[in-house]
């Protein structure tokens, strides 16, 4: 069995470890037929898979203590990290613990939902209990232990007392400080990394951070587990910092995944649409929000047409302050009630002018109705009953807020509006979540807080189609560079974690060409310029071409080849057999009339034929020599591309470095690293058919004054 042999391979890298591990033990058998009742096989298997990691970096509890692991495990946002925890929790169970504590996140809602998901997921084993104990009445955790049940104390992740629940899990770390226990940090980049920028003048900064080193060194054998998607503070604190990681994972999305390279690869990506950021509801309802509501009502009327009978939500996030919040609720009412009561019946004289506004607010993509009439031909049956289940609910901490999210709980409408901030953010999954609508975001934002703001993301290939997200332009600019930022990131670490090298010795160096953007917040670190490295290479991901703009460039592509065969030079990069490129120089006004004049750029394109115009300018003003350098990469073989959902655009184009042994990198082919060069990347999206070519562009272009910064913190980092 193939899992067997991953763990018994991966415990060769911890001695702490433990020796033979159970994988298929009690209450993982009993957890996983429970998902299975509400999910696929090949699902839970992933979920497992992930979980399986954290087998290596469990401390065997029959150690002699005092020993401690921390594991920074790192997933995508909205992406399953809660079902990763829960089944390593399970495995640990099975492998000799019987205690975890799980820190549940810094709000309320979040520590709830974990509550609930947990007590879920065990409910049909008999031998676990799970404790909110932040509840006026709990079962006793030592008398639980001592009756030989497995325990999972749940808390809320506040210090304001001895009586908030962090501070009743040191009295309990205190107390039971010798039983071997899991911690799970649920968010484990929020206010876990503490606050040392501030220490020396605050001593009460990053208590948080304090009170679970605490806790953690109470414990005689902990193995404490860091979940988040946003591990910038985790790696920019000081790896000399108590909370530092000494190991690391990757929790791998599983199937049907839709994140940042779904949304935000491309800017004209059609599932994102752009708002004017003076749009607001200051003084009227914005004419973008109309549109966006529009189209949620379009959305589930459409899978009503479908017969898919899912509840879906829409989020409206116009602000961090509760009194705009407030405001924004009531006229997000008045603009529903005053769709309703014109939809309400056919012969209403704005009937038809409200209802073609909601078929063309979706009639671009989607393609099943010809026209405005056969769209209300098919779907007016199902319009009062879609429009008689729509409510809206606003969530914060304001009395109405409250009072709203109560009624929530209760509410049984299938189709809900979600308005809020920070209550409605980092952690918390809105249920099959398909509109969202935002326009206010902080001049300079932070990376971790902004991508946390992403509910948008999670597994929604079945209804891709439907979703969209209402933002301004700079926001888009923004999660375009952070989802570049995450990309790199999670690449960096996969090739450093296969060195299987100590994690403190991880160089903290990421991608962010933003000025808008920083890495953390700084009382954590400071985001900190280092250098800029191959400032010019920027790439297409987009495939989004019709059959006759890729047959034009296939075309292109064969007669360049063709035309330069005899004079261009075959040239093998790295050691590997793999990376033959064709080399062609010649100039670049020459390239420019018999290609780049006659390529059909894909909607979505980063260049577009503008770009290279300006460089021609620019030649022929004598700026810059008239040369290039023109590489046909991997020629011989083509290049297979994982296409995201949608089809319209692959993950990557250029492949990555490798440690310098195998293949450099494309971005870093010697010799043409600074020098002005169009690569053209024959991709195949379909492994079934690689002669089906298309043929895209990455530049590298050493003149150009485009801002790349690879960044850092100013702490202190081992190895770096």
């Amino acid at each position: 069995m193939s899992n067997i042999e991953f763990v018994q391979y991966v415990n060769e890298s911890n001695i702490n470890s433990i020796p033979s591990p159970k994988i298929d033990g009690y209450c993982k058998m009993l957890l996983e037929k429970h998902m299975l009742e509400s999910s696929s096989k090949d699902s839970v298997g992933h979920i497992f898979s992930n979980a399986y990691k954290t087998l290596q970096y469990l401390i065997n509890p029959e150690d002699e203590g005092p020993k401690r692991n921390k594991i920074l495990c790192l997933g995508k946002v909205q992406s399953g990290k809660t079902a990763f925890f829960i089944s390593s929790l399970a495995l640990a169970f099975d492998n000799g613990y019987n205690l975890a504590y799980v820190i549940g996140g810094t709000k309320t809602k979040l520590k709830d939902q974990n509550y609930e998901r947990i007590s879920l997921e065990f409910e049909n084993n008999p031998k676990v209990k799970v404790i909110d104990i932040a509840a006026k009445e709990h079962e006793e955790p030592r008398e639980l232990l001592k009756e030989g049940y497995k325990v999972i104390i749940v808390a809320l992740k506040n210090v304001g007392s001895d009586n908030a629940n962090l501070g009743i899990v040191e009295s309990y770390s205190n107390l039971l400080g010798d039983i071997p226990s899991v911690i799970v940090d649920d968010e484990g980049d929020e206010c876990s990394p503490g606050a040392p920028k501030l220490k020396s003048k605050n001593s009460r900064a990053g208590r948080t951070h304090d009170v679970l080193t605490d806790i953690i060194n109470n414990i005689n054998i902990c193995t404490f587990l860091s979940v988040t998607a946003t591990p910038q503070a985790n790696f920019l604190i000081s790896t000399i910092d108590e909370l530092s990681p000494d190991f690391a994972l990757l929790v791998e999305p599983g199937k049907g995944y839709t994140g940042g390279n779904s949304f935000h690869d491309v800017y004209n990506n059609p599932h994102v649409i752009e708002i004017n950021d003076s749009n607001s509801f200051n003084y009227s309802t914005p004419e973008s929000f109309k549109k966006a509501l529009d189209f949620f009502i379009f959305s589930v009327i459409y899978q009503n047409y479908k017969n898919d009978l899912r509840d879906f939500s829409m989020l409206v996030h116009p602000s961090s302050l509760t009194k705009v919040q407030s405001m924004v609720v009531e006229k997000v009412r008045d603009q529903l009630e005053y769709v309703k009561e014109g939809l309400n019946n056919v012969n209403n004289l704005s009937f038809d002018s409200l209802y073609n506004n909601v078929y063309n607010s979706g009639s671009d993509l989607i393609t099943e109705f010809e026209n405005y009439e056969d769209f209300k031909n098919k779907t007016i049956n199902f319009l009062k009953t879609v429009l008689g289940s729509i409510n809206v609910f606003e969530f914060n901490v304001s009395d109405s807020g409250r009072q709203s999210i109560l009624e929530e709980k209760e509410d049984k409408s299938k189709y809900k509006i979600y308005v809020g901030g920070n209550m409605l953010g980092r952690g918390l999954t809105i249920k099959n979540l398909n509109v969202t609508y935002m326009y206010r975001d902080s001049k300079v934002t932070q990376i971790d807080t902004l991508y946390q703001r992403a509910r948008w993301f999670g597994y929604k290939s079945s209804y891709f189609d439907i979703c969209r997200v209402y933002m301004t332009k700079d926001l888009k600019e923004k999660f375009i560079d952070t989802v570049e930022n995450e990309n790199d990131m999670w690449t960096s670490i996969n090739a450093f974690l296969l060195t299987k090298t100590d994690i403190k010795k991880f160089p903290r160096i990421f991608t962010l060409k933003n000025d808008k953007l920083r890495l953390t917040r700084a009382s954590v670190s400071k985001t900190v310029c280092i250098e800029r490295v191959n400032p010019g290479y920027e790439y297409d991901k987009s495939i989004s071409f019709t059959q006759e703009q890729l047959d034009n460039n296939r075309l292109l592509y064969e007669n360049l080849y063709r035309k330069y065969k005899m004079v261009g030079e075959d040239v093998q990069f790295g050691n590997s057999t793999n990376q033959h490129h064709f080399i062609i120089n010649l100039k670049f006004t020459e390239f420019y009339n018999e290609f780049l004049s006659k390529y059909e750029f894909p909607r979505g394109s980063k260049f577009g034929p503008n770009s290279f115009k300006r460089l021609l300018q620019q030649i022929n003003e004598g700026s810059y020599e008239d040369i290039i350098s023109v590489v046909l990469m991997r020629y011989r073989t083509g290049e297979y591309r994982s296409p995201i959902a949608g089809g319209q655009a692959i993950k990557e184009l250029p492949q990555s470095y490798d440690n310098g042994t195998q293949y450099p990198g494309d971005k870093s082919l010697p010799e043409l690293e600074e020098v002005l060069h169009v690569q053209l990347h024959p991709v195949y999206v379909d492994k079934n058919n690689p002669e089906n070519i298309i043929p895209l562009i990455a530049l590298n272009n050493p003149i150009t004054a485009f801002n790349v910064r690879y960044v850092t913190g100013d702490n202190y980092y081992e190895g770096i």
